[in-house]
């Protein structure tokens, strides 16, 4: 009998143990345990680790076994259930530990075993601690135990490595036996993340969207999701506040894995009744035709007593007693007749094989919210919630998250100036709005600022961030198309001052020349003026020569008349003959006879 502080357990009241005998069975020491998992560990190795010299032999598995032992041991003592109730570590963690590293390819051997038995631990225990300090203090105690007994340091890449079953090919994942669980391939955070964009991709596109981020936080869910589902019978016990991606990153897990994911439909008056109606479609899915089936139970569908003491049941045993009724069962069970005949005598009846394929084939998940009051009297009173479910706690993100959110859902933005410049302070104003706000609601782990929140936060910043850019943009193209226009007039004036400037050179170049030529001009005129005052006293000189010309013409013509002599030569000598013809028409050659004398004339000499 465990202790009364165990979880999931009541104090007895002294009526009942003084009636009942007790026997009290505690812990094994850490002696006894050594010795339980030594061999367990020694058959895992011989098992999976063929060829590899250096975990060869019952000393290495007696090194490896204790080294688990001690990181046991002194997990308990850092981390107890005053601090968390479900912070309650019992050797059946070590057993799934140990068999759960039966699943990874240790054929590579060397260190890489121990890097698996690690990643192992983290999947096992350190998923269900609550926060970043407590994930800080896990992984130091595995840096020292390694240290300690193997003298070994796990670098960043191996640290940061995953290992999933994704990485596992489509047709192998296909062709794997029902009953076994896959192999746990190991990849980095990148190839992970690769794969599961791609199956992101074909959900959105098949089913509907999700607007899921796959910053690491949620890769590291969906990893551990993964390891779970991949295997028979594994079930979840999601933990966290509503908006941290429960329902998304493990709808999205289903669907990588080809699960059927079911979900009740939630009424005003859920009860007990509801939700046994549910289970008569989804429990005959799974065990009866045996389709992979993942059935989903949200807080809020888990507030009834006898609801959550149903789904204990379940989880414990497979059924719920007095579900069906008897005559449901016969018609129920009819396709499975002939294949619990090829089982032998290996199920006693046939609905013990149904209650077999029901644990085989259906996945619950369980979705619950540790600020409910009632959170941690549900799980302590139906102890199957931590017994039969692999815990993930899903709360605060961590840093590289709370950096890689902004840049996802900034991603996009063609503003290169808040690219280059604004951006990384950006990023770190984003977070520190975000923690500010966990701390004045009481811690992530209470009400408030949740991934979803943080998300949505984000996209608000970024519609108000477009819609302020669209404006100003929509103000600077107004403004633009302003200043084209001055540019365009501040051109033009640009040509015209140019062709202006050209045009005064070749003004000034034509007006030196056109006032040469006015000098050469006025030069003219005065010559002309000089030539003209010339010509007019010449031609006076002329008017007084030819009027002495004329009297001289009429003088001599009265000579002629007088004395009807010839001329002599010195009366024409000083007078051009051109001009005695033009001016005495009468002085002719004919006129030049001598004219007849008359009767009495007579010449004195």
């Amino acid at each position: 009998m465990n202790p009364s502080t165990t979880v999931g357990r009541y104090p007895l009241s002294t009526r009942f143990t003084a009636n009942a005998r007790l026997a009290y069975v505690a812990y094994p020491e850490k002696e006894a345990l050594f010795s339980v998992y030594t061999q367990l560990v020694g058959a895992v190795l011989r098992q999976k680790c063929q060829g590899a010299a250096m975990w060869e032999g019952l000393a290495a598995a007696k090194k490896l076994a204790g080294a688990t032992v001690e990181l046991y041991e002194a997990l308990r003592k850092k981390f107890s259930v005053d601090e968390q109730r479900h912070y309650l570590f019992t050797p059946r963690d070590l057993t799934q530990w140990i068999v759960g590293l039966a699943r990874y390819d240790l054929n590579e051997g060397g260190t890489s075993v121990l890097d698996m038995w690690a990643a192992e631990g983290s999947q096992q225990l350190r998923a269900r601690l609550v926060s970043a300090q407590h994930h800080a203090k896990f992984d130091a105690l595995v840096s020292a135990t390694l240290k300690g007994h193997f003298d070994y340091t796990q670098d960043d890449k191996q640290t940061g490595a995953l290992y999933s079953a994704l990485m596992m090919g489509a047709a192998d994942r296909a062709g794997a036996a029902p009953d076994r669980a896959l192999t746990l391939k190991r990849a980095s955070a990148a190839e992970v993340e690769k794969v599961v964009a791609v199956g992101l991709k074909a959900y959105e596109r098949e089913v509907k969207e999700l607007g899921l981020l796959l910053f690491p936080e949620a890769l590291r869910h969906i990893v551990a999701m993964d390891r779970v589902l991949s295997r028979p019978g594994g079930n979840l016990l999601l933990v966290g506040a509503s908006g941290v991606g429960r329902r998304s990153l493990l709808s999205l897990a289903c669907h990588l894995h080809g699960l059927e994911l079911v979900s009740p439909s939630m009424v005003r008056d859920y009860s007990l009744r509801s939700f046994c109606a549910e289970l008569k479609v989804a429990l005959p899915k799974a065990g009866v035709t045996g389709t992979p089936t993942c059935l989903l139970l949200e807080d809020h569908m888990l507030r009834d007593t006898p609801v959550i003491e149903a789904v204990n049941s379940l989880l414990a045993a497979g059924e719920i007693p007095g579900l069906f009724e008897p005559q449901e069962l016969e018609p129920m069970l009819a396709p499975l007749k002939e294949e619990f005949g090829q089982q032998g005598f290996k199920y006693r009846t046939l609905f013990d094989f149904f209650v077999a394929r029901v644990q085989k084939f259906l996945h619950l998940a369980l979705s619950m919210d540790p600020s409910s009051p009632t959170f941690l009297l549900r799980c302590e009173s139906n102890p199957a919630l931590y017994t039969r479910c692999t815990m993930l706690w899903m709360g605060q993100l961590g840093a590289d998250s709370m950096e890689v959110l902004p840049r996802a859902v900034f991603h996009g933005l063609d503003d290169e100036q808040l690219a280059q410049q604004a951006r990384p302070q950006l990023v770190k104003q984003m977070v520190s709005v975000h923690n500010s706000q966990a701390l004045a609601t009481g811690g992530l782990n209470a009400t408030g600022a949740t991934p979803l929140m943080y998300h949505g936060f984000l996209k608000c910043w970024r519609g108000l961030f477009s819609s302020q850019r669209a404006k100003l943009s929509e103000r600077v193209e107004h403004l633009n198309g302003g200043l084209s226009k001055l540019r365009e007039a501040t051109a033009e004036v640009d040509k015209l001052s140019k062709t202006a400037n050209e045009q005064r050179a070749m003004l000034t170049v034509k007006q030196e020349e056109a006032d040469r030529a006015m000098e050469n001009i006025q030069k003219a005129m005065e010559a002309a003026v000089s030539n003209r005052s010339e010509v007019e006293t010449l031609q006076k000189k002329l008017a007084t020569e030819e009027v002495k010309m004329a009297d001289r013409k009429k003088q001599v013509e009265k000579e002629q008349l007088d004395w009807g002599t010839p001329q002599t030569p010195h009366l024409t000598h000083h007078i051009p003959l051109y001009r005695w013809r033009r001016s005495s028409p009468r002085c002719s050659p004919s006129s030049r006879r001598r004219a007849p004398r008359s009767a009495g004339s007579s010449r004195t000499i």
